[in-house]
């Protein structure tokens, strides 16, 4: 601990040794381009928080780690790499060091409180270094996040539905939660605000405004009702895989509403208004679908094929899922299980493709 006298005396002269380190930081360093009153105001907080820890005199801890994981965070975002920054840091300590040492009648002050101040000065440094590396580390992993979930952003718009595979591979590279079923939620504007959004939401920055990817089940679907003056559409609940199907449902939504086409009271629910939604291409391609499946059950017996195709609308009802079919049906799960070998037999591997089942799902609801 410093004497009450030398600790005040550094106190009082707390301004100028931020200045020599600012100077000494920003000559030494040409690669920290932070700007120059945001760098001022962090070596304010840092040495002030030295010099009260070496008197004593009360530190604000929690200021200061929120201050120098700022400072580091900043460092990253200007390119500083980790090297640099910590070079950076002792500039600046040598440079405090240094104006302390001069500024210090050393006629008047016990070399050993020299001494202290020297080794307190060394010890600080090396627990700022520290500090500010977390920033640094935080700000590389948000960008690297950031960018995985613009990859992953761009695998679910793809023009060809992605495998599971690939989506679930992308997700955890984005540290995004694959969930079993998501909502498309479409803009006409800019959308939420980001503080709104949360690791579960995925954003879409598509033409032209943003949309978001979001579980079933999250707050944001009931939260966009109580933003005044928002226009936006909600997409059926689709799989994961099926997102690109769900965002150009709720983008049309947005279109029709904007000619007049769709006047919903407040936000579009597009599962109220698929008929609607549908262009006329739209429901040649429903009923070519349909007609398809007439056509794989075509030459069963009547009683089968009637069979067949309640076990179908149930699994469709019921997301494939044989427990919940079961309960549809009112049949022990293995006549389900049974059934549904049936239908592989007569479907093959159609069962399996994403883009199918979103289209048995659309064609059954345009039938309801």
């Amino acid at each position: 601990m410093l004497d009450a006298p030398l600790a005040e005396y550094l106190r009082l002269r707390i301004p100028v040794v931020v200045e020599s380190v600012v100077a000494a930081v920003r000559s030494s360093a040409p690669g920290c381009q932070a700007d120059a009153g945001e760098l001022r105001a962090a070596v304010g907080v840092a040495v002030e928080h030295g010099v009260a820890l070496a008197s004593e005199t009360g530190a604000d801890q929690q200021r200061w780690v929120s201050a120098m994981r700022a400072m580091g965070s900043t460092a990253a975002a200007h390119g500083l790499s980790a090297t640099d920054l910590f070079s950076a840091v002792h500039t600046g300590a040598r440079a405090a060091l240094r104006d302390m040492h001069n500024l210090t009648d050393t006629s008047l002050v016990d070399q050993r409180q020299l001494l202290a101040l020297t080794d307190a000065v060394f010890a600080y440094t090396e627990a700022l270094c520290s500090v500010v590396g977390e920033g640094h580390r935080a700000r590389q992993a948000a960008v690297s996040s950031s960018g995985a979930r613009d990859a992953l952003a761009a695998l679910l718009l793809g023009a060809q539905p992605a495998s599971r595979e690939r989506v679930i591979e992308a997700a955890a590279a984005a540290h995004w939660v694959v969930p079993d079923k998501v909502v498309v939620v479409a803009f006409a504007g800019e959308g939420l605000p980001e503080h709104q959004c949360d690791a579960e939401v995925l954003t879409l920055e598509s033409a032209p405004a943003p949309s978001l990817v979001v579980p079933t089940g999250h707050k944001i679907l009931t939260e966009v009702e109580d933003v005044s003056g928002l226009r936006v559409a909600l997409s059926p609940e689709v799989d994961p895989v099926d997102v690109q199907h769900g965002h150009r449902l709720a983008r049309r939504a947005l279109e029709l509403a904007t000619t007049g086409a769709l006047r919903p009271a407040g936000v579009i629910r597009c599962e109220e208004h698929l008929t609607a939604l549908m262009h006329p291409a739209g429901r040649m391609l429903v009923e070519q679908f349909e007609r398809s499946i007439d056509s794989a059950l075509a030459g069963l017996p009547e009683s089968r094929k009637r069979r067949l195709q309640h076990t179908l609308r149930a699994w469709a009802q019921a997301r494939g899922h044989q427990a919940g079919m079961a309960q549809v049906l009112g049949v022990h799960p293995t006549t389900i299980s049974y059934r549904m070998a049936q239908l592989e037999k007569v479907l093959g591997d159609r069962l399996h493709d994403p883009q199918w089942q979103f289209m048995l799902r659309l064609a059954q609801r345009e039938q309801d």
